[in-house]
């Protein structure tokens, strides 16, 4: 069975402390098992994040400033983010159950940094959430 493993997490750490270049590096070492089970730590980790964030007052009001937020922080996330297909994304991880198969799977990534730069965790916060992720992933793969 496949897991995520000790250098999935370490990307992870890498990624959402915004060192994209290490990101990278470490991703393209994963032998591809890895990174199948990288790719479920994403979406495990983008699903925590987008529940802590939303689930308990179900705004589609707050997603949508979220999104926007997020879109304007830089000139690059406002082209790569789809205002649309980004709320359908958080509203599908938090509140309804539409059918995201559709979205591009690098949109997970880039909501998944802006909510955890809102978050503002410390070092120990983010690797619990990392476990918490990764327990979440390993049972998605299960």
């Amino acid at each position: 069975m496949t897991r995520v493993t000790a250098d999935a997490i370490e990307a992870m750490q890498a990624y959402l402390k915004g060192d994209a270049d290490g990101y990278s590096r470490m991703v393209d070492r994963l032998d591809p098992a890895a990174k199948k089970a990288h790719g479920q730590l994403i979406g495990a980790s983008f699903y925590i994040a987008a529940n802590r964030r939303f689930a308990a007052n179900r705004s589609n009001a707050e997603v949508i400033e979220f999104v926007g937020n997020l879109r304007a922080r830089s000139d690059r996330l406002a082209e790569d983010i789809d205002p649309r297909q980004a709320e359908r994304l958080v509203r599908a991880s938090t509140f309804t159950d539409e059918n995201v198969d559709d979205i591009d799977n690098g949109l997970y990534s880039l909501l998944l940094a802006g909510l955890i730069a809102d978050e503002q965790l410390t070092d120990s916060d983010l690797d619990a959430f990392l476990e918490e992720a990764r327990k979440l992933a390993d049972d998605w793969l299960a």
